[in-house]
């Protein structure tokens, strides 16, 4: 993170921590926010995802930013902290976290998966298929709602409720940190730009499940979660791209 950055974050903590932004426990809008501290939208965003990661803030749909802890020392250790929260970073160490979580999940799933837990995998393929032919940005934000419904299921399918548990927690850190690399609602995701080869990964991830084969399964799930990360990256390339140009 730049310096520039890092101060504006340092802003933003001490607003909250000193009461200066909060009234009843939330916060204001992101345009009242853009407006106070000067600041882009763009940059209120990834600010308001990092804290929301870090348990500072909770971000409700319609519903607005309420603050969950005013001990911002507690959710930062040190200014060293800032660097690695920014959302670039942080999703790579988020992407480790989902290959260790995940890929055992796939292999348990593929071993423990009852009729219920294919009929519903069925189900979210299904989904999946239909969002190809929609165009941009919804095939992109209706691909990123059925693509979680359908690595929970697989979570589910393992029937450890331990893993879910923890799968749950990485996931919710994973989403915040995508919202701010997918840099706003109309901009492309992963599912705009590579709607095939997605769809492609998750039917042969699916199929090794039903086959009950958990050696292929965990070897699926890897490989998926390797490209997902390289597609992300590429997809914040090409979204900050497209805001420059426009």
């Amino acid at each position: 993170m730049n310096k520039r950055k890092e101060e504006q974050l340092k802003r933003i903590l001490q607003a909250i921590k000193s009461g200066e932004i909060v009234n009843d426990g939330k916060l204001p809008t992101e345009r009242e926010l853009e407006r106070h501290f000067s600041m882009s939208r763009l940059h209120i965003r990834e600010c308001l995802n990092i804290l929301e990661a870090y348990g500072v803030l909770e971000i409700r749909e319609r519903q607005g930013i309420f603050v969950e802890s005013h001990d911002v020392s507690g959710a930062f250790r040190s200014l060293d902290d800032f660097q690695s929260a920014w959302p670039v970073g942080l999703y790579d160490e988020i992407s480790e976290v989902r290959r260790l979580v995940e890929v055992p999940a796939a292999r348990f799933a593929a071993q423990r998966r009852n009729e219920q837990d294919l009929e519903h995998l069925h189900e979210a393929l299904t989904m999946l298929r239909r969002v190809i032919a929609l165009a941009p940005p919804e095939r992109g934000l209706q691909g990123a709602k059925w693509n979680s419904i359908f690595h929970n299921l697989i979570a589910t399918a393992a029937h450890n409720m331990v893993l879910l548990r923890i799968y749950e927690s990485v996931i919710a850190l994973s989403q915040s940190t995508l919202n701010s690399l997918i840099l706003g609602d109309i901009a492309r995701r992963p599912q705009d730009i590579w709607p095939d080869q997605i769809i492609d990964e998750h039917e042969k991830l699916a199929e090794a499940i039903f086959r009950q084969d958990a050696e292929t399964a965990g070897k699926i799930m890897k490989l998926h979660l390797e490209r997902t990360y390289t597609r992300y990256k590429l997809s914040y390339t090409v979204n900050l791209e497209r805001k420059d140009n426009g």
